[in-house]
């Protein structure tokens, strides 16, 4: 397994799954901490997005065809930096205040627990 912790190189990761599907997987109370699993037919990984300190989430929690990009923004009003992970073919976007962090490997290294990747 890898982890990455770097806006460009999770969006070069994210491009090779273009046109695969995410679901969300695993969330905590008041959505504070959402994992989303993302998956192609075309690759022989899976990848696995934590996002923390989600503020806002809009569109559904499972999307195939997905175009998925991550990107990170400074807000005048809060004098916050946000990130954002949005699908381009879709309505679908969760803002965080502190960020995402992407694993990536095999599906058996992951096991049942969601506690290293966030």
């Amino acid at each position: 397994m890898k982890l990455v912790d770097e806006v460009k190189e999770m969006n070069m990761i994210l491009k090779d799954y273009l046109g695969g599907e995410f679901r969300i997987v695993y969330f905590t109370n008041f959505l504070r901490k959402i994992i989303i699993r993302v998956t192609s037919k075309n690759m022989n990984e899976v990848v696995y997005l934590a996002g923390v300190g989600c503020r806002n989430i809009n569109g559904k929690f499972d999307l195939n065809n997905i175009n998925l990009i991550i990107d990170m923004k400074f807000t005048n009003i809060d004098e916050d930096i946000i990130t954002r992970l949005y699908d381009l073919n879709s309505d679908f976007e969760l803002i965080t205040t502190d960020g995402f962090s992407l694993a990536i490997g095999q599906d058996s290294e992951f096991g049942s627990s969601y506690d290293n990747l966030i």
